[in-house]
């Protein structure tokens, strides 16, 4: 019954995200430099300590995942206030861009919350041998 409702959760999660995206032009949530210091350090996470649980890895990939998307977050709004000279219109622009990191990190929490913030983690098995 678990694994129906985590396929569920899945599709659900699969259709907001692809709603979400294609609501407005999908171009607008496209940002090369934002996707790789977001996703890379993310899935490099995982790996980091093979020997550790699958829900252990998972859960220090989630944490990575906000770092790295606030550090992104952070150095948007650095140089955005650092190129604007009093325009209003250019600091929003800016803040809408350095926005982008977040929404992935959003997106990631979103796929990860059943295996990260369930108290009930045996429907992830340890990678122990």
């Amino acid at each position: 019954m678990r694994n129906i409702g985590l396929i569920i959760y899945w599709v659900i999660c699969s259709y907001l995200i692809v709603d979400l995206v294609l609501l407005n032009d999908w171009v607008m949530f496209f940002d090369p430099q934002s996707i790789a210091i977001v996703f890379f350090p993310t899935l490099a996470a995982i790996f980091i300590q093979p020997k550790k649980a699958i829900s252990q890895r998972l859960n220090t990939s989630f944490k990575v995942c906000w770092f790295s998307g606030g550090l992104m977050f952070i150095y948007g709004v650095i140089l955005t206030l650092q190129g604007a000279s009093g325009d209003s219109q250019a600091v929003l622009t800016g803040l809408s861009v350095a926005l982008i990191p977040i929404i992935y990190c959003f997106i990631i929490s979103l796929l990860y919350a059943p295996y990260v913030l369930s108290k009930d983690k045996a429907h992830i098995k340890s990678s122990k041998k």
